[in-house]
């Protein structure tokens, strides 16, 4: 569970935390919020200075060997046209539980996905040079499948 989106980071996965440039390192829970919401603001100021407008690109990958590549582009703070490898989705017809826009992302990093803590879960925060989001999820401790 979670979303890795590529953009100027070229993370090394490790559990917890991902700052470019740092030795990864485990932050508690309350810690990875701080983080994210820091993020969030510097991800506002960029938003604003695109008129929210931006693409970006996930892959979401199994141990059995698939992944899928997309794409999410979105205009004016609307998600308007979504890319499922070499399938193009307008209007109705975009999937919006895998078409997000980054507020979206933000949302359910910061209220969701980062308060589950870490005693049950593997939470993960990917920042880039710029300090803006490029993944955020948790894996449950005793997960032995995807």
């Amino acid at each position: 569970v979670g979303v890795h989106a590529q953009g100027e980071s070229d993370t090394i996965y490790k559990p917890h935390v991902f700052d470019r440039g740092s030795e990864a390192k485990e932050y508690t829970a309350k810690e990875l919020v701080a983080k994210a919401t820091k993020s969030r603001g510097k991800w506002n100021r960029a938003k604003a200075l695109h008129r929210d407008s931006y693409s970006y690109e996930y892959t979401i990958s199994s141990w059995a060997g698939f992944s899928t590549h997309y794409t999410v582009v979105v205009s004016g703070g609307t998600v308007v046209r979504f890319i499922r490898e070499e399938v193009i989705m307008e209007g109705d017809d975009i999937d919006r539980t895998k078409a997000r826009t980054m507020d979206e992302l933000y949302e359910s990093c910061i209220d969701d996905w980062l308060p589950r803590g870490e005693s049950d879960n593997y939470l993960y925060l990917g920042l880039s040079d710029a300090g803006l989001l490029t993944m955020c999820g948790f894996t449950h401790k005793h997960c032995v499948d995807d």
